[in-house]
């Protein structure tokens, strides 16, 4: 399935019963209290309303390939993002410290019922 929003288009794929989310992943580094009421703090990342709550696992993306696991995090926190990218869905923000920030990239993004 492939939805389109604005100009931007998100990719969705199911694998084995598996649905993976393209994103782009993007690092933020405020403190403070999330929108979930919890401090901020590592393993958790900023994403739609819809993910609230839940847990993420998110993967390199080398083309259509899943990659490696880059990290589990819990959707504790929502936000806006450049044009309002978060809250539409093609965007996660993962916290991160100051001295630790990857690079924006591409990945791979599934969601599940669980607490971190």
């Amino acid at each position: 399935m492939v939805k389109r929003i604005l100009a931007t288009i998100l990719l969705t794929v199911t694998i084995n019963g598996i649905a993976l989310h393209e994103c782009t992943a993007t690092y933020y580094t405020l403190t403070g209290t999330t929108a979930s009421g919890r401090e901020t703090r590592r393993g958790i990342m900023a994403t739609s309303p819809d993910h609230l709550g839940q847990t993420a696992l998110v993967y390199e993306r080398d083309g259509l390939n899943v990659g490696d696991l880059l990290g589990i995090y819990e959707c504790l926190d929502t936000g806006n993002g450049k044009d309002g990218a978060i809250k539409k869905g093609y965007v996660i923000d993962i916290w991160t410290t100051p001295d630790d920030i990857p690079p924006t990239q591409k990945v791979w993004v599934q969601f599940v019922d669980a607490k971190g």
